[in-house]
């Protein structure tokens, strides 16, 4: 039988610095190993009271209690000499000194609440349509391009049926070129007609000025022409991409700035990301490696949907109570506390949480 892997961890304690001996001056320490700790960094249920913590630190806690303090503490200066003299002489210093005070609130709430981040407008780019290639014209090309067996034909032809992918979706100019050797140059001008495509629609969209845009931030995934019928092998894990994959780019236009609330589509709330690499079976779900023949690929593990399933539960259980009103945060709290049976979900009229994948 296989022995389970014990968890450690260190526990590191300071003990000053040596005054005498041959170690006079240093810095003094010890290390101790604990074994048989439970994994708290993967446990989800520390992560039910973290909100706790975040609503006393929020803002909004200060905000919603500061009137009641404010009432309670006029209350009192009501009942002393000194207000009672104000309202008969009306002294303006006093006034002053009030109205100081409530702005001086008002400050620091402002300063405190962090500021909202609005996504003004997207938007999306849209290959021509010389680009455009159906599922058969997908499998001749793979046919013509005499890189595949029998077997590998069969996947992908396979593959194409069970996505859903239809006939109106877009490849790469170099997929129609099979026997073309992939450059760093054919990956830049598929990078520069999908992103140019996408960013030049924006500012026509919002009326915005390229010179108004303060931060310019790109994200691609891999700077080459992948798919691509000429450097991708017979490895199942590496035919994949070749028939999900499409190519594509998105242009947002984020801002800071209050003023651009009434013209914003979306306001970001929050971000919570979910890291899983930790994980080897995470860390190759999807990465780029050689076939026993040399030719480079990206590679889809079968354990995809899988560990997706368990990033996207993680993710949720760190959304969840951040996003969630308070009647659906008591009931969960009271059927985790109690262990009730979970009730059949009936979806709400008015649902407070959309849920989206990609």
């Amino acid at each position: 039988m296989e022995r389970q892997q014990e968890l450690l961890s260190t526990e590191i304690g300071n003990r000053g610095v040596e005054n005498s001996g041959p170690y006079a001056g240093y810095l003094n320490f010890s290390v101790r190993v604990l074994r048989g700790l439970p994994d708290f960094l993967n446990s989800a249920n520390l992560k039910y009271f973290e909100p706790g913590y975040s609503y006393l630190l929020s803002p909004m806690f200060y905000f919603l209690t500061a009137p009641v303090l404010i009432v309670i503490l006029s209350a009192q200066i009501g009942k002393l000499f000194i207000w009672q003299d104000f309202c008969l002489k009306r002294d303006p210093v006093d006034a002053l000194f009030i109205v100081g005070f409530l702005g001086l609130i008002i400050y620091i709430y402002l300063d405190l609440t962090p500021p909202s981040t609005y996504l003004v407008d997207f938007a999306c780019f849209r290959a021509p349509d010389e680009l455009k290639i159906t599922e058969d014209e997908l499998i001749e090309l793979a046919n013509k391009s005499g890189k595949f067996n029998d077997a590998a034909i069969k996947f992908q032809h396979r593959a194409l049926k069970n996505s859903g992918i239809g006939d109106e979706t877009y490849m790469p100019r170099i997929v129609f070129q099979p026997g073309h050797k992939i450059t760093l140059k054919d990956g830049r001008e598929e990078a520069a007609m999908v992103m140019f495509g996408a960013v030049d629609d924006l500012p026509a969209a919002t009326k915005i000025r390229p010179k108004d845009i303060n931060i310019l931030i790109v994200n691609c995934g891999i700077l080459n022409t992948i798919p691509s019928l000429s450097s991708i092998g017979n490895d199942m894990d590496m035919l994949l991409p070749s028939c999900f994959f499409r190519m594509g780019a998105a242009a947002m236009l984020l801002s800071s700035c209050k003023l651009d609330r009434w013209r914003s589509k979306y306001e970001m709330k929050r971000l919570v990301r979910t890291h899983q690499g930790v994980d080897n079976r995470s860390f190759k779900t999807m990465h780029l490696k050689e076939d026993a023949e040399g030719r480079q690929g990206l590679s889809v593990s079968k354990d995809l949907v899988e560990m997706g399933r368990h990033a996207l539960k993680a993710n949720i259980n760190t959304l969840g109570p951040l996003v969630l009103p308070v009647s659906e945060q008591i009931h969960f709290f009271t059927n985790l506390l109690f262990k009730k049976k979970p009730s059949p979900c009936i979806p709400a009229k008015n649902p407070q949480v959309q849920l989206s994948t990609a």
